[in-house]
């Protein structure tokens, strides 16, 4: 009964999410809300998915926008990159293509939910994103390839695209959340025992 009530919660945030979407350049303002609202459904919290989300999303409108013009930037930079290397596949395109791929993921995937969790400038959320990353490298590898596997359902569900779309890109922001939340609280452990 819990899963399932669990389910039904990301559905609907996802519903929100999409339709927060739908001013473009509020994608990124709405994924840090949802990112506010899966942290807490990541520790099993009881949460208002509605208010949580529009509460989440005034908190982080304009870090939110920025990091999504950020995030959006790098994912074109590396898809167009990757196009041109696979017209031509020789050693130098495909390493440079991979150590800048391994970048933006650095630089990219804790950022948001460090966005719905803390108030930091956008230099720190970058810097803190890239060294939860180092510092948690198992946990956040595991969690990179589990998401890779859920875009990759996305990418080639021709048939069901639009099942896909009601429901993957959040279960991709729980995924993320249930690693994060573990290594924010990881962190805030150790520096409350530094205290």
């Amino acid at each position: 009964m819990k899963v399932i009530k669990k389910i039904l919660k990301l559905l609907l945030l996802n519903m929100i999410w999409l339709l927060f979407c739908l001013p473009v350049i509020t994608i990124g303002s709405s994924t840090a809300a949802a990112f506010s609202v899966t942290l807490k459904l990541a520790k099993d919290e009881e949460v208002s998915i509605w208010s949580q989300f529009i509460k989440g999303f005034r908190q982080s409108f304009l870090q939110g926008m920025f990091m999504g013009f950020f995030t959006a930037g790098c994912t074109i930079a590396a898809v167009f990159l990757w196009k041109r290397i696979l017209e031509d596949p020789s050693f130098f395109p495909i390493v440079g293509g991979g150590i800048f791929t391994v970048t933006v993921i650095l630089l990219n995937f804790f950022a948001f939910p460090l966005i719905a969790r803390y108030e930091n400038t956008f230099k720190n959320v970058i810097k803190n994103s890239v060294s939860i990353f180092v510092q948690f490298f198992q946990s956040a590898l595991m969690a990179v390839i589990i998401v890779s596997v859920e875009v990759a359902i996305i990418y080639f569900s021709k048939y069901i695209f639009f099942v896909t779309v009601l429901f993957m890109p959040v279960l991709i922001f729980y995924t993320i959340s249930v690693t994060a939340k573990d290594c924010f609280d990881k962190l805030e452990q150790t520096h409350k025992n530094a205290q």
